[in-house]
């Protein structure tokens, strides 16, 4: 009713009867057409991480009030570690700026998931909670409104690994001596093609750095320390064996692996294997 105070509401209103500013907020919608293997159901969504290929989600603040929300501002402190602000297409004002939303408008909040420096230097698995961001405003009969959770029940966003593995290593004996067989399966990878397709490569990277494996493949050649799996087969091996004279103890080796086609091709996921050299 008339007078009551600002609130958030979705409620039918009959502006006629509002004396006050009143903000409704719509969303989270997908937007873009970047977000490569985006699901969603509901107040979770599922997307694919890479360089370059952003989930973009945005928020409509609406005045549905009788009067202008003056200094209108959103407070984005509440958004997760890995979203940012896309300045390119977000209208609402933030931070230090402000603006007014009269009777009637609207603004628009977009979000982009997640920002390259966490693809960079974290795992892209990981999954985030989104608020709602709230906002401040003042009007002419009830001076300053903050709002600081519009709504209290967040979205899931879930980001995913285009693919996930395992390194087994186990102990064998190959041409007369004792030898480490790395066996690299493959355990989920994303369906969607333009994501990946076709094969995938593991490979140990820092092998020069250690110095003293002859590398070898599974049938018993000369390796290059990779081997290289396409979708139907889920896993490769290959053979190190140190050299003589390599001192005895444990060796972390690095792995990666990489996709040969698709926008994963821009996103290797880097793990370890630590393996013991005996005499």
């Amino acid at each position: 009713s008339a007078g009551s105070g600002p609130t958030t509401s979705y409620l039918p209103i009959n502006i006629a009867t509002l004396q006050y500013a009143l903000i409704t907020v719509s969303g989270p919608l997908s937007i873009g057409s970047d977000t490569i293997g985006l699901t969603s159901s509901g107040s979770i969504f599922n997307f694919y991480p890479t360089p370059g290929q952003y989930l973009h989600l945005r928020y409509v603040y609406t005045n549905i009030g009788g009067v202008a929300a003056n200094s209108f501002n959103l407070n984005l402190n509440t958004l997760p570690f890995g979203a940012q602000l896309d300045e390119s297409s977000s209208t609402c004002p933030t931070d230090t700026t402000i603006s007014t939303l009269n009777v009637g408008d609207s603004c628009n909040l977009d979000i982009a998931f997640l920002n390259d420096a966490v693809i960079n230097n974290f795992s892209p698995s990981q999954t985030y909670l989104l608020y709602t961001p709230g906002y401040s405003y003042n009007d002419i009969y009830n001076g300053v409104v903050r709002v600081e959770q519009p709504n209290p029940n967040p979205e899931t966003v879930n980001s995913l690994d285009w693919t996930t593995g395992t390194v087994i290593p186990s102990y064998i004996s190959f041409k007369g001596r004792n030898a480490i067989e790395l066996q690299f399966t493959q355990n989920t990878l994303a369906t969607d093609a333009a994501i990946v397709s076709g094969a995938i490569n593991y490979s140990v990277t820092n092998l020069d750095e250690l110095k003293g494996f002859d590398v070898y493949n599974s049938d018993g050649s000369s390796g290059t320390g990779s081997c290289t799996m396409v979708p139907s087969v889920k896993n490769c091996n290959m053979i190190l064996q140190a050299e003589s004279g390599m001192p005895v103890g444990n060796y972390v080796l690095d792995v990666q692996i990489s996709a040969l086609s698709g926008v994963a091709q821009n996103r290797p996921i880097r793990g370890s294997v630590t393996v013991s050299v005996t005499p």
